[in-house]
């Protein structure tokens, strides 16, 4: 009896209080980044469909077709957190995405920068949760480390639009390309470099897969549509384009430079040498 009576009452400990059950993270983004790049460029069927077009095979034509359906899926649970928002003042559309388990996701995001991949993303949180008994990590999958990567990725772009519509900060800013391979696969890595409160910011982009069958337009296409729906203007803020001098740079790679830096007359393009070396201006 002497214990019951003076046993505390959970509502009058601290432990009821520290549970973050209620605590939510919300993020705002632009329509165009999560319609056109989370929404397309992260689901672009034209490239399964193009590769089947190129074989004849039927098994090659029905797996392609089986690829296609599966990202169709895909696409329709990761845009399921997006939640179109009201309109702004200026009339310009945007998403809500909230968080109700920034525990949870704080973790994937953490496992993935490590280098990780989804699957064993899950897995190592889903090892966390058994060995300290924590209820709140319960429930990770591979799917839904999806979806906090692409709101991640999302989170990450309205940052980087902020940064190019601040006139007063940014007045010009330039792209930086270059070749690396990731797994066996090819990518054509592009950097943004610009002034941003006192310090020049190098920060990564994107990285565009590279096939044979990818042409510098296709690319281009590809990059200038990212941008369009990133900062409408960057083509009247694009000072320079620059890009690796090394043999690893092929001429539709050197090609896509050259494209990028048609538009505006002032803007300068370089592939980059050894020190010391003549850079080259196209």
């Amino acid at each position: 009896m002497t214990y019951i009576k003076d046993k505390v009452q959970s509502a009058n400990t601290l432990h009821i209080h520290m549970d973050p059950t209620s605590d939510t993270i919300e993020y705002t983004i632009n329509a165009p980044i999560v319609q056109t790049i989370i929404g397309e460029l992260f689901f672009n069927t034209d490239a399964i469909e193009a590769h089947s077009d190129d074989e004849e095979e039927e098994d090659v034509a029905s797996a392609a077709f089986h690829r296609i359906v599966k990202l169709a899926k895909q696409k329709k649970h990761a845009m399921l957190l997006f939640k179109p928002a009201e309109l702004a003042a200026e009339g310009a559309a945007s998403y809500t995405v909230t968080i109700k388990n920034p525990m949870r996701f704080h973790l994937v995001i953490d496992h993935i920068s490590a280098g990780i991949s989804f699957k064993q993303t899950a897995l190592a949180i889903g090892h966390a949760k058994n060995r300290a008994q924590l209820p709140k990590l319960a429930g990770i999958n591979d799917f839904i480390v999806g979806k906090f990567v692409r709101v991640q990725v999302a989170v990450a772009l309205q940052l980087i639009a902020d940064m190019l519509s601040n006139d007063d900060q940014v007045w010009a800013f330039s792209l930086a390309g270059d070749v690396s391979t990731h797994r066996g696969h090819s990518f054509f890595d592009i950097r943004i470099r610009l002034y941003w409160h006192g310090r020049l910011l190098n920060l990564h982009l994107f990285a565009l897969p590279m096939f044979d069958r990818h042409t510098a337009e296709n690319m281009f296409n590809i990059i200038a549509k990212l941008m369009d729906a990133l900062f409408p203007n960057w083509r009247a803020k694009l000072i320079g384009v620059s890009s690796d001098g090394e043999n690893t740079m092929t001429g539709s790679h050197r090609d896509l430079v050259t494209s990028l830096c048609r538009p505006p007359s002032t803007m300068s393009c370089a592939y980059d040498e050894p020190l010391g070396a003549p850079r080259k201006r196209a």
